[in-house]
């Protein structure tokens, strides 16, 4: 790209390969960068390149119809992959530049991103702790549940900071408890454990996991870096925590949960089926029985495309607020894959009359299924 176009960058590449079946250029480069935002630049340039590089002759003869960027830290860690089709890619330096980022998977690991993805945990579980510590007293004590089962070190302490901080002195428990820090919620649990313990797995654990999530919590409000071992360890703190609580208090939404769902479905989503012949390969069967072969084969590989999709939807766990739609999506594709089943059956007994009925369901199938993702991207996007 520095030979072809003046000015351009001399990025430090370490390989270009080909994989999943030759089906995927790939791209390993070494950034300089450590910004998710400046990693994204720099691989949008790189794929647009490639995307260009890859039209006209090489059309012809390379079956390509991806391209993947592995954004490498000095050490040669991956801080970033990214993968679209070669015709997402080819949009980059258009005016609809903006859908590249839409319709391009990411899986990030840089330092910004674990970061935020820190502060989500540690909000969700400081946040998720609060509302039960409310619900639960609330309902044993009554709305004055603050002056009545709270220890006095940490109420005053916490009044006393609040009235720095506003200039009035309240008594409010519903509030001040936002106002805690996380040893407070842990000193509050572990003091009256008998109202909590349904919620952990034993006390120890859960003194335990409270103060290695404030160790971490001290990195991130200082805006000190968060490793990748920090945030395995966030990662695990939160489900130990967090999980009985969310199927217990429905009416908590974690944005942790609902992101990883998210991201979750997106790199399902990304795994786009590649057609097993095209129409030139068909036209060019000399017999009728070798075009059924092919349409058979085809067939198969659908089926076998659903399915995969099927169990890796399967394999997610949603949060409770988004179940119906998670199930609605595994609905749509088992009746797709009901469908292709049909019409495999129909193609073995050679009953023609039959599998263009079975078509027109399949396309009516289509047309809701694109209906749902619609509705699901303006919902979820």
């Amino acid at each position: 790209m520095a030979l072809l176009a003046d000015g351009a960058k001399n990025f430090r590449v370490k390989d270009v390969y080909l994989q999943n079946a030759d089906d995927t250029l790939t791209c390993e480069y070494t950034s300089e960068f450590r910004k998710a935002l400046d990693v994204k630049t720099e691989i949008s340039t790189i794929m647009s390149f490639c995307a260009s590089f890859l039209k006209g002759e090489f059309e012809k003869i390379a079956p390509i119809s991806k391209i993947a960027v592995k954004a490498l830290n000095e050490d040669g860690s991956e801080i970033m992959f990214a993968i679209s089709s070669i015709q997402t890619a080819g949009i980059i330096a258009s005016p609809n530049s903006l859908e590249w980022l839409r319709a391009t998977y990411f899986q990030e690991n840089t330092e910004d991103y674990r970061m935020s993805r820190a502060k989500t945990m540690i909000s969700d579980i400081e946040n998720g702790l609060r509302r039960v510590i409310v619900e639960i007293y609330e309902k044993k004590y009554g709305v004055n549940w603050w002056n009545l089962i709270i220890e006095a070190k940490i109420r005053t302490k916490t009044e006393e900071m609040y009235d720095s901080n506003f200039g009035v002195t309240i008594h409010n428990g519903d509030v001040l408890i936002n106002y805690t820090f996380t040893l407070d919620l842990k000193k509050i649990i572990s003091a009256d454990w008998g109202s909590f313990r349904h919620l952990f797995v034993s006390k120890q654990e859960f003194e335990e996991d409270m103060v290695e999530l404030n160790t971490i919590r001290r990195d991130e409000a200082h805006n000190r870096s968060i490793s990748e071992s920090n945030l395995s360890a966030m990662e695990r703190l939160y489900q130990k925590l967090m999980t009985k609580i969310a199927q217990e208090f429905t009416g908590i939404e974690f944005n942790f949960m609902v992101e990883n769902w998210k991201l979750g479905i997106k790199k399902v989503m990304g795994n786009s089926y590649n057609a097993t012949y095209t129409n030139d390969q068909f036209e060019a069967c000399d017999l009728e029985e070798e075009q059924l072969k092919l349409v058979f084969n085809e067939c198969q590989s659908i089926i076998a495309y659903l399915q995969s999709i099927m169990d890796k939807l399967a394999e997610l766990i949603p949060p409770l607020s988004k179940k119906h739609l998670h199930d609605k999506l595994i609905e749509l594709f088992a009746i797709y894959c009901r469908l292709e089943r049909a019409k495999l059956v129909l193609i073995e007994e050679h009953n023609w009359d039959e599998i263009s009925f079975i078509l027109g369901q399949i396309e009516s199938h289509k047309a809701e299924m694109d209906e749902f993702s619609t509705q699901f991207l303006l919902s979820e996007g």
